[in-house]
């Protein structure tokens, strides 16, 4: 047997609830959307993010290996030589002797 035809007003209900369905399922995806996007600008993503960037490559690595290592040879130096002075002069004299021995630790390393 046939079906009866449906209604204008059947037609119309079962757009609206076809419609209302679809909006219900693209507001939970918005939402689950929104909530990415906030979990992935929060500061400690960022900085973790950048940190599994570094760590996987190894010329980064390289190169703040070498950075840490020279300026804590030029610190280490500055206060072995200068130590807790209060003269101006010798603070100064401190971190010219820091710079130039920080270079000199960046350019041994950077050669080998």
């Amino acid at each position: 047997m046939m079906e009866k035809s449906k209604s204008p007003t059947q037609r119309l209900d079962e757009a609206i609830y076809s419609l209302e369905a679809s909006r219900a399922k693209q507001k939970k995806e918005l939402h689950t959307q929104w909530k990415q996007t906030v979990a992935s600008v929060r500061p400690s993503n960022l900085i973790n993010q950048v940190v599994r960037d570094i760590s996987s490559a190894p010329e980064i690595k390289g190169n703040i290996m070498s950075l840490i290592t020279s300026l804590i040879g030029g610190y280490a130096s500055k206060k072995l030589i200068v130590g807790e002075s209060k003269s101006v002069f010798k603070k100064l004299l401190g971190y010219i002797f820091q710079n130039q021995i920080t270079r000199w630790i960046s350019n041994k390393i950077n050669t080998n």
